[in-house]
C-alpha cells in the first residue's frame, strides 16, 4: 500500500516515467474511497505490516471507515491461506471478512 522500492529488482520493477503516487494505493486515497477492510500479518516480511497501517491512517485522514486488523505471529502467506479450506486455521479472516459484509449488508435486498 505504501511500498518505498528498496531493492533493485524494485527499483525496476517501478521505474520512471511512473512515480510513487502512480501506483501506491495510500496515493490514491480520496474521502470517496469505500470503507476498507484491512487484514495484515503481524510478522509479514513481504510486505511490511507498517504498510497497512499507513494506508489505514490515509483514509482514516480522509475520513473513510477502515477496520484494521493485524495478526500476531502471522506473515503473507498466512492471510491468503486463511482464505482457502484447509488454511482457515492461519488467521481468522473469514470470519473478519463475514463480518466486515454483513455490517454494511441492506438486509432488505
Amino acid at each position: 500500500y505504501a511500498l518505498e522500492p528498496n531493492t533493485a529488482e524494485l527499483d525496476a520493477i517501478f521505474a520512471a516515467p511512473f512515480t510513487p503516487p502512480d501506483w501506491q494505493p495510500v496515493a490514491q486515497v480520496t474521502r470517496s474511497a469505500p470503507p476498507a477492510l484491512l487484514l495484515h500479518g503481524g510478522d509479514d516480511d513481504v510486505v511490511w505490516p507498517g504498510q497497512a497501517e499507513a494506508l489505514a491512517t490515509a483514509l482514516r485522514a480522509a475520513g473513510v471507515p477502515v477496520e484494521l486488523e493485524i495478526y500476531p505471529g502471522r506473515g503473507h502467506a498466512d492471510i491468503v491461506a486463511a482464505l482457502s479450506s484447509p488454511g482457515r486455521g492461519r488467521a481468522p479472516v473469514r470470519q473478519a471478512i463475514a463480518r466486515f459484509v454483513s455490517a454494511r449488508s441492506d438486509p432488505s435486498r
